[in-house]
């Protein structure tokens, strides 16, 4: 085998990783790994409760799901459905950080972004199929080189504009977002706060980006601006206090870990939170003695929460002790 005919066969074996790779970039379909979710009342009701103000009318049409995962990371899909990763529930550390990143994702449903880029993205395979066939062609007539250039410049082209595209929704998300949360003269601080550590952590970290950095790339520019926003809000901007925060995270990690994670965790801990936690790991476990002793001190001292009772009967049926 001559030179030429191996610079023509590793050309073409980088071509094919290189089409591969970019046509799962822009879109098409590609096999992925199911996403687990709970459908739990309370805690997509707290998601509820931190939106529902923001724009009444988008949340009405959004349809929540916690997905069990590790990773930092909220998305929206079609059909107005939003995902929030329990991993983002972990590292998230006030209401106003949670809300920040809720408003940023109904902001994308608000301004139908997913609609407007499955637009570009279609433009984008339409150029990026006729410089394939044009590369293609200048390989087949025996200019490997030279097909190899058109091939990659012209992909590069239609994938460099997908990703101005997609900083450009980024950049008016946060925008919304923002304005969403200073109408209701809730602070910016959360939000900002969190997306510096984000920024922060894309900016030390040698591991792998967290998803919601490669999701939602965040340079420097998008922090400053909210930055900014944040500095000319007025002190009167008060921080968001809707709901038992500590008690969503608790709920939240005891329905994505297991019964053993979560009693270690939570094993010391005595605030009702904790406590909550412990009952909901041991219902799982099958413990339902110890499920309800632990519910017990909760439900004396708050007999009409709602949520309480329905742990409480959810361990008396799977104990077989419903009337």
């Amino acid at each position: 085998m001559s030179m030429d005919n191996d610079f023509r066969y590793s050309s073409l074996m980088n071509i094919k990783q290189y089409i591969a790779i970019f046509f799962i970039i822009i879109g098409l379909p590609a096999k992925s790994n199911a996403l687990t979710y709970v459908l739990d009342t309370e805690i997509l009701g707290n998601f509820t409760t931190l939106l529902y103000p923001l724009d009444p009318e988008t949340t009405a049409k959004t349809r929540l799901y916690l997905g069990v995962a590790p990773e930092i990371n909220a998305f929206v899909t079609e059909g107005n459905r939003m995902f929030i990763f329990s991993g983002l529930i972990e590292k998230t550390t006030t209401t106003g950080e949670l809300q920040g990143v809720l408003a940023h994702e109904l902001a994308h449903i608000k301004a139908n972004h997913l609609e407007k880029g499955r637009y570009q993205q279609d433009l984008a395979r339409k150029k990026a199929l006729l410089t394939t066939l044009a590369g293609l062609g200048t390989m087949a007539a025996g200019a490997g080189q030279a097909g190899t250039a058109v091939l990659l410049g012209g992909q590069a082209g239609a994938l460099s504009g997908i990703l101005a595209h997609s900083r450009t929704f980024e950049a008016e998300a946060d925008a919304i977002a923002a304005n969403m949360l200073q109408k209701q003269n809730l602070s910016l601080q959360g939000m900002v706060d969190f997306f510096r550590k984000l920024h922060t952590y894309m900016t030390l970290s040698f591991k792998a980006a967290p998803p919601y950095l490669l999701t939602h790339p965040l340079p420097a520019q998008r922090l400053q601006t909210l930055e900014d926003k944040l500095t000319a809000q007025p002190k009167t901007a008060k921080l968001n206090t809707d709901i038992n925060f500590l008690r969503l995270k608790a709920k939240t990690y005891a329905l994505s870990h297991t019964p053993t994670q979560t009693l270690r965790r939570y094993l010391r801990q005595k605030t009702p939170s904790a406590i909550y936690a412990k009952a909901i790991a041991y219902a799982i476990k099958g413990k339902a003695k110890q499920a309800n002793k632990t519910l017990a001190p909760l439900l004396k001292k708050h007999p009409n929460d709602p949520y309480y009772i329905e742990l409480s009967a959810d361990i008396a049926a799977d104990a077989g002790n419903l009337p």
